[in-house]
């Protein structure tokens, strides 16, 4: 699949002091060309283990639009979740998925997974889905999908990767 360069637009996502919970029907409004989604656990050493580095994906690459979405029903533990993802300072919303549309239509299995959606034609595709690495632990990891994706969108190439193997905790479906 050959990729357009990506353009700027006037909205970059910024570093939040606090995090910035969003409900599904917010994420749904954005229509930016490029969205990627990635379903987080608070509670997942593999999930925690990419979490700077996916912080610095989102520095990074600030044209494409980033979204943590919390995968499980916050009611138990809204604090302790509130608490990680605030102390996080994530550069990029977080989603909450309380009735697990979004695990479900992307048929999210572990944390971390990510969903790469690209306009074409006023609809979403996937155009990558999967780990953001070959380890669960990010430190040993020495493929990183999505990083070398996102290297190759901006320069209007081909990406390397259509799929990535998602290692980490299972997402626990409750509906």
């Amino acid at each position: 699949m050959k990729f357009i360069p990506i353009l700027l637009t006037t909205f970059l996502w910024t570093n939040f002091s606090k995090a910035q919970f969003l409900d599904v029907n917010q994420f749904n409004s954005d229509s930016h060309q490029d969205k990627i989604l990635i379903f987080l656990s608070n509670h997942c050493p593999c999930s925690v283990s990419h979490e700077d580095h996916l912080n610095y994906l989102a520095r990074q690459f600030k044209r494409i639009h980033f979204y943590g979405v919390l995968s499980e029903p916050l009611a138990n533990n809204d604090n302790k979740v509130i608490k990680h993802f605030t102390e996080k300072k994530f550069n990029f919303p977080i989603v909450r998925d309380d009735q697990q549309n979004l695990v479900n239509k992307y048929k999210a299995l572990k944390t971390p997974h990510v969903t790469w959606l690209r306009k074409v034609n006023e609809k979403y595709e996937v155009i990558y889905q999967g780990g953001v690495s070959d380890k669960s632990d990010f430190t040993k990891s020495s493929v990183h999908f999505l990083e070398e994706n996102l290297n190759r969108a901006i320069k209007g190439e081909t990406m390397k990767y259509s799929y990535g193997r998602s290692l980490g905790c299972y997402i626990k479906r409750y509906n």
